[in-house]
């Protein structure tokens, strides 16, 4: 057992550097996300790095969880196998809930996953400089009893920005959400506010 738990130490610190700063960076721009994510993933890749096979049903299992898709995918693609990322799940749409998902499990935020989630619209912007065009996504979401925010009902969020014809291998800069109830602005008016607090953090002009 004690060689077992150095092995897997071993593993994880490996991963953390053979990843290159994937990890380091989700960390960072997740505002330290839980440990407990990576460590669901770890044996996966390592195993998937010894070159042992894996079944299909581990790594659905992973990314059929929000709050473990995203971490999954960008593992998948920086040790080249992206391939086993579930078709169904690789699209904008599920890799933004999942950011947001993961965000959202930090402490000083909701600490916890939502019980439900809906993307509600889709934001297309521009960068002056580049012309290059991004997405942002805005979901709504909801806790439910006995969490401390159940009685807020539907909450905004958003994620983003993602990048035309660019792989989403890195989480985004832009997840945020400040926990105010949807009900309390007009769609387009949660739009606006998220959007501009999003914009500043990144520098944006609006």
């Amino acid at each position: 057992m004690r060689q077992a738990l150095i092995v897997i130490g071993g593993l994880a610190v490996a991963i953390i550097v053979a990843v290159g700063g994937l990890f380091i960076v989700m960390v960072i721009r997740g505002r330290r996300r839980t440990d407990t994510l990576l460590r669901q993933i770890y044996p996966i890749i390592a195993r998937l790095q010894k070159g042992e096979d894996v079944p299909a049903e581990e790594i659905q299992d992973l990314v059929s969880r929000p709050e473990t898709r995203s971490l999954t995918y960008r593992a998948l693609k920086m040790i080249g196998q992206e391939e086993l990322f579930p078709e169904e799940y690789r699209t904008l749409v599920h890799i933004a809930e999942s950011d947001l998902v993961a965000w959202l499990l930090h402490p000083n935020e909701l600490n916890a996953i939502p019980d439900n989630i809906e993307l509600v619209e889709v934001i297309e912007r521009e960068d002056e400089e580049s012309s290059e065009k991004c997405r942002f996504y805005l979901f709504r979401f909801r806790t439910l009893k006995p969490h401390w925010m159940a009685n807020r009902g539907w909450v905004a969020g958003i994620a983003g920005p993602y990048w035309d014809g660019k792989d989403p291998d890195v989480s985004p800069e832009g997840v945020f959400s400040e926990l105010e109830p949807f009900d309390s602005l007009a769609p387009e008016e949660h739009l606006a506010k998220i959007e501009r607090i999003v914009m500043r953090k990144l520098k944006w002009k609006i």
